[in-house]
Formats: structure tokens, C-alpha cells, sequence
């Protein structure tokens, strides 16, 4: 599978911190159909991936890889997870990226299972 291709909105900056769970998901919502897909939140990702490359090589270094994590418990477990979706030699390629965002967005943010990320699961994904 390709990585998904960059939005325009990708191009902006992330949401995070400061950001209310009604501006995250109005903001991913490219299709603004008021709920936010796996391929938009993917589509997302795939975008920042060059934001995340901070030495512009291309691919991921464990460090950068965990820069970019949100909260504590995201960086802690930083190295262990990059080992679980980075394979061979060398830096993260942006498939993997978008492999590890798949993961998350399927066993992470979509707690209730039915598709799409919605404003409860951003804020509980801000809280983690």
C-alpha cells in the first residue's frame, strides 16, 4: 500500500495542545462531512512526515521519531515502538510512519470501534 498523499490541510499547522477537540476534528475533516476517516487521519500524517524529518534525510531517526510522539507515555515508549513498525537498517521510511499512524488511529484513537475519531477521543488521545 502507498502512503496516503499529502492535503492541503496537512500543510497546516498540526493540531495539538491548545487546540479544542472541535478545532482538531473540524481541522482533519477534509471531506467536512463532520467526522474525521482513518484515510483523512492518515492522509494527515503522511503530510507531516516531512515536518518530522527534522534533518530532512528523508526518513526517521529514533529521536525524531519520538519528538514527534504527544504526551509523556508517547515518548517513553518512543524507541520500543519505532523497533515495532521501523524494519531493517537506517531511518523510518514514511510508509512505516503511516503503518504506525494506521495502528494507532485503528487501536488507539477510534476507542468505540466505528470508524472515525471523534471529539471524545481526540480529547481522551490529548489527555494520554
Amino acid at each position: 500500500d502507498a502512503a496516503p498523499q499529502p492535503s492541503a490541510a496537512a500543510a497546516s499547522p498540526a493540531p495539538g495542545a491548545g487546540v479544542t477537540a472541535a478545532q482538531a476534528v473540524r481541522f482533519l475533516d477534509t471531506d467536512r462531512n463532520a467526522k474525521v476517516d482513518r484515510m483523512e487521519y492518515l492522509t494527515f500524517q503522511a503530510g507531516r512526515f516531512g515536518q518530522v524529518d527534522t534533518d530532512a534525510s528523508g526518513g526517521l531517526s529514533t529521536t525524531e521519531f519520538r519528538n514527534a510522539q504527544p504526551g509523556r507515555r508517547g515518548q517513553q515508549n518512543a524507541e520500543r515502538t519505532f523497533g515495532l513498525f521501523h524494519r531493517g537498517a537506517g531511518p523510518m521510511t514514511q510508509q512505516e510512519w503511516v503503518n504506525f499512524h494506521s495502528w494507532v488511529f485503528a487501536n488507539i484513537i477510534d476507542g468505540d470501534r466505528d470508524g472515525f475519531m471523534s471529539e471524545d477521543e481526540w480529547t481522551r488521545l490529548m489527555d494520554r
